[in-house]
């Protein structure tokens, strides 16, 4: 079973990324081990109902398209979604680490610069996609699911026009986080877990020729995220 789902409850705050977030259902009821994680994916992307109805963009990241093609070349790595806590986003009102003038959440500005293909213009930006930037969470940090959805509601396309306020960006990622994730108690103690597992894949034809990709710099984002529940799992991409 297949079900589309818009992202037009979330309040993008980039109108260049409106149309250019696809999310898409797929039940998946049997055993999973994440050992088998490879195998999982393979199977997953060559399934006829999965590429038969799977989006992906087109060459040049203008618009959406159906793969229509067996995925048999896959690359998959395995992101940590710990984070359960907004607390999380705390070190970037503190007006010492230099990227918001504290809880306001109006941003830092810096001279303008290209990096990439983003122009930069706030101490933000800057710690996402330079080491000049503040240096405020590790690699690992940076590997969460809720750090890379941030990261990319805060970079949009090049054409974006930026936000000068923190938090739209935190509220955009808080509320996709959300709903890609399963959260339940600890039983007997008011620990909570996330029990969600999440892949990040590339795939690719049997020639070679990448239809997925795990990030792409350009006006689409394209990344895709494979998330795993007890009884379900989803294909994201932005």
């Amino acid at each position: 079973m297949v079900i589309e789902c818009s992202c037009c409850k979330i309040k993008i705050p980039l109108k260049s990324m409106k149309g250019h977030i696809s999310i898409q259902y797929y039940s998946f009821n049997e055993h999973f081990n994440i050992h088998q994680r490879q195998e999982f994916v393979e199977a997953f992307f060559t399934d006829p109902v999965v590429y038969g109805t799977l989006n992906g963009t087109t060459n040049d990241g203008v618009s959406w398209t159906s793969v229509g093609q067996p995925l048999p070349l896959v690359k998959v790595e395995v992101v940590p979604c710990t984070v359960i806590s907004l607390e999380f986003f705390d070190r970037l009102y503190n007006r010492a680490n230099g990227v918001a003038l504290g809880e306001c959440g109006d941003l830092i500005g810096c001279f303008d610069q290209q990096i990439d293909q983003f122009t930069v213009s706030d101490n933000l930006r800057l710690m996402l996609v330079s080491e000049e930037g503040p240096q405020l969470y590790s690699e690992a940090e940076r590997n969460q699911l809720l750090f890379r959805l941030f990261t990319c509601f805060c970079l949009g396309g090049v054409w974006a026009q930026h936000e000068t306020n923190l938090k739209p960006y935190i509220e955009a990622a808080k509320t996709l986080y959300k709903d890609l994730v399963k959260v339940e108690r600890v039983a007997g103690t008011s620990e909570l877990v996330i029990r969600s597992i999440v892949l990040s894949v590339s795939a690719a034809t049997d020639d070679g020729t990448t239809v997925l990709t795990q990030w792409c710099r350009a006006d689409k984002l394209r990344i895709i995220r494979l998330l795993l529940s007890l009884t379900d799992w989803r294909a994201i991409g932005a």
